[in-house]
């Protein structure tokens, strides 16, 4: 008997123990791209040519691993919340792998494919699907009771039309590099795509280029930065977050967000504080210096009227008349 468990993108394999795991990447992705290169996505014909896809599976571990692949797909609730669907009617039924079971060598990784085409009369827009790699007891384990681990790991078929596109802002934080001595903030935009189709996004912060994936697909959020330097005395930073799209079809939609924080200069009360110290020290050794020259001058003053007292004649009675 068997537990199953999925895990949602980029993750591992297991079963029954932690650390028998194969590791899932795409193949032919970039750091740059979408999910940091995590997904796959192309654009698809319907009732066209087949895409193929390539990931590298890898195996950790000491011993062999058998695993196996099938597609699925992805429902998405109103938050935007990912859920692989339990029976797949859209994307998931497209298409198919190349080996629907390997086995994984010790220490080693594998390329495997699948393939994917649209039939004719696919709905325009993203069609989100799910590569699925599930690993098969271990039969020289001994084990009956176990826990079978699914990754999913997203891959989206545009296939061109007209489908509704958004774009929303959905948080953005703006983050001092110090609390101490800030000299600059950096400003993090959350940037979703709540619409049907992928998008070209292009993202700015008061007018500055934001680093960040240059592709937004449907029902899938980013993060966008961008470093600002700080005035010197601090005080309240505001920053304007701009998007704009393009989609297959011509110009996408657009979005705007305003952030903004107060950086308290404490760099400046410090040096404040450090002069007004300087300052109550140099009164107080001033101060301190007048009363030993007070108490010198007094000590003079002193010696000199001891020193004429010895000096003068003893006095006698009044003189006669």
């Amino acid at each position: 008997m068997a537990i199953p468990a999925l895990v949602a993108g980029m993750a591992s394999v297991s079963w029954g123990q932690p650390g028998a795991t194969v590791g899932v990447q795409p193949v032919g992705t970039r750091p740059e791209g979408p999910h940091q290169g995590g997904w796959w996505f192309s654009t698809i014909t319907p009732g066209g040519p087949s895409v193929k896809f390539e990931a590298r599976l890898t195996n950790g571990e000491s011993a062999d691993r058998t695993v196996r692949l099938y597609l699925s797909e992805y429902d998405f609730l109103d938050d935007g919340t990912p859920v692989l669907a339990e029976r797949p009617k859209d994307v998931g039924t497209w298409g198919s792998v190349e080996k629907p079971e390997v086995s994984v060598p010790a220490k080693r990784s594998i390329v495997v494919s699948f393939t994917v085409a649209a039939p004719a009369g696919a709905e325009p827009g993203d069609h989100v699907g799910a590569f699925v790699a599930e690993n098969l007891p271990d039969r020289g384990s001994g084990q009956a009771v176990g826990q079978i681990l699914r990754v999913a790991t997203r891959f989206y078929l545009t296939v061109p039309g007209d489908a509704r596109a958004a774009v929303s802002v959905e948080k953005v934080i703006v983050r001092p590099d110090s609390i101490l001595f800030p000299r600059r903030v950096v400003v993090i935009a959350s940037v979703r795509n709540t619409g049907r189709v992928r998008l070209d996004a292009a993202v700015s912060v008061a007018g500055r280029r934001a680093a960040g994936a240059t592709t937004l697909l449907s029902q899938s959020a980013e993060d966008y930065r961008v470093q600002r330097p700080v005035p010197l005395w601090g005080g309240r930073v505001r920053e304007q977050v701009r998007v704009t799209t393009r989609r297959l079809t011509g110009p996408g939609p657009s979005s705007s967000a305003t952030a903004s924080a107060f950086l308290f200069p404490w760099h400046l009360l410090g040096a404040l504080l450090l002069v007004l110290g300087l300052a109550t020290v140099a009164a107080s050794r001033k101060r301190r210096y007048q009363r030993l020259r007070q108490d010198v001058a007094r000590l003079e003053r002193q010696l000199s009227e001891r020193e004429a007292d010895a000096g003068r004649p003893p006095r006698r009675g009044p003189a006669p008349d």
